[in-house]
């Protein structure tokens, strides 16, 4: 996630979106002070990390929307804050290729149990409840609100950053690098998922479907204040979720 207290805007990096490469771009106009030296030394006292001058927003890219709005308070809703999305089924799917490309392995099973192809990794999150990875369960406080000012599409990347450089107002805009992108094989797996396999993930990543279909009717460079909940309000705690935490590497 980036903070930027200088242009007034909040990155929230959806794991797989692109998000390194926008969170890389922006990294030169985060918070000053939370990257300083004081800052860090401030840091390893216990508890600290709870005031917003103090939390490290950038070092903890996968930061919720609910744990940043109860930070910043009211100075939130004051913030451009943006993100982008995937479509459901390539998000998942490239969820997986991260999955065995890094040689993970999932907490809740076994070993002997991981999933070796993509049918089984998604039997095995929909196992996990609602603590499975979603995108949209990062974009929501704690009412199922999303909480973004504009959310982009992954598959306009390249025309989502120009438009967020020139909402911001940035006189000399910074250039998107290209880091952790591969949009070469974005829409290969349409050929070799089954059409089961499809139906679950409509089944259970319904949220993320009801709002990606937003962002489509929308228009992914337009500004848009999403006022509606999502249809299904997750039964955890968004402060602490963690798209990636049900997974460990294995090494």
């Amino acid at each position: 996630m980036i903070y930027s207290t200088s242009y007034n805007f909040l990155f929230c990096h959806v794991p797989k979106t692109g998000g390194t490469s926008f969170s890389s771009a922006f990294y030169p106009y985060c918070s000053h002070f939370e990257q300083s030296r004081l800052a860090k030394l401030l840091r390893r006292i216990p508890g600290s990390e709870r005031s917003r001058h103090l939390y490290d927003f950038t070092h903890r890219p996968h930061t919720t929307c609910a744990k940043a709005y109860r930070l910043l308070s009211h100075r939130y809703d004051d913030l451009f804050s943006f993100a982008l999305m995937r479509e459901p089924v390539s998000w998942l799917y490239s969820s997986f290729r991260h999955f065995k490309r890094h040689n993970m392995r999932m907490k809740h099973i076994t070993s002997k149990s991981q999933p070796c192809d993509f049918a089984d990794f998604i039997e095995e999150l929909i196992s996990i409840g609602d603590r499975k990875p979603c995108q949209s369960f990062m974009l929501i406080d704690e009412n199922a609100m999303v909480r973004m000012k504009s959310i982009g599409n992954y598959d306009q990347l390249v025309d989502y950053f120009s438009w967020i450089c020139k909402v911001i107002g940035f006189t000399d805009p910074p250039k998107l690098p290209h880091k952790n992108l591969n949009l070469s094989f974005r829409n290969d797996y349409v050929d070799h998922i089954s059409d089961t396999v499809v139906s679950l993930i409509r089944d259970y990543w319904h949220n993320d479907f009801f709002l990606f279909d937003k962002i489509i009717e929308s228009g992914s460079t337009n500004y848009q204040e999403y006022c509606e909940p999502l249809p299904l309000a997750p039964n955890i705690d968004l402060v602490t979720y963690d798209p990636w935490g049900y997974m460990v590497s294995s090494d």
